[in-house]
């Protein structure tokens, strides 16, 4: 039996226009948030679907919420889907994360799948989540 996905992002937010790394943070959907959100029915129509599951971040109940006045199907909201936690990092931009943390920056940046944020999350510890949300 195959299982089909389709993946989406939450529309724009507040913190996506003013550049800042939201992680755990929420900040709210924009107007052109909610516009482009809904943009995204058509191609959804496409396909049949079973069921949503998301993140429970309030950005993305809102995006959920849009798209399903239409779609009309169950929802989960899953903590597990969430962004990587960027802790102390989140609400910066990278050019502040640049200037006050220079040094820590360019040494976990050298860490690939292990990278995270000071007090924050691991590349590597997200993927293991988001997977283990699929089974």
């Amino acid at each position: 039996m195959n299982t089909t996905f389709g993946l989406l992002r939450h529309g724009q937010t507040i913190w996506n226009t003013q550049k800042r790394i939201q992680g755990f943070g929420d900040s709210p959907l924009t107007e052109k948030g909610r516009e482009q959100t809904g943009l995204w029915l058509p191609t959804l129509k496409r396909w049949v679907w079973d069921r949503i599951i998301a993140s429970d971040l309030g950005r993305v109940q809102e995006t959920v919420a849009i798209l399903n006045q239409e779609l009309q199907l169950p929802i989960t909201f899953d903590a597990r889907l969430r962004e990587q936690s960027w802790s102390q990092w989140e609400g910066l931009t990278i050019p502040e994360i640049k200037e006050n943390f220079k040094e820590e920056l360019a040494r976990r940046m050298d860490m690939g799948w292990h990278f995270s944020a000071l007090g924050g999350e691991a590349r590597q510890a997200v993927k293991e989540r988001v997977i283990a949300t699929l089974y």
